[in-house]
């Protein structure tokens, strides 16, 4: 067994500051489905996640043929969960 073979592929932390104020910036995650994406969008409303947008938050087709549902943390960081043809987007 390689070492760190257990663990997961990709990984990312955060870091509070209390002197943080959220921006324009979004950071997105992947999912496999747009029922995955649905999925925690209805979580993430559940919890009391705020969803701003006219679906809720739901996932809706974008131009680029790829389904995000926008979401934002508790600190008014703005998220987004979405699916689609690919995760690469040409250049």
């Amino acid at each position: 067994m390689r070492l760190g073979a257990d663990k997961p592929d990709a990984f990312f932390g955060f870091t509070q500051d209390r002197r943080h104020q959220p921006n324009g910036t979004r950071l997105a995650f992947w999912a496999e489905t747009r029922e995955e994406v649905d999925r925690l969008a209805r979580l993430v409303r559940k919890i009391g996640g705020k969803m701003p947008g006219r679906s809720g938050g739901l996932s809706r087709p974008t131009a680029a043929a790829i389904m995000p549902a926008f979401f934002e943390d508790p600190d008014g960081n703005k998220l987004e969960i979405c699916a689609g043809e690919s995760p690469i987007i040409p250049g």
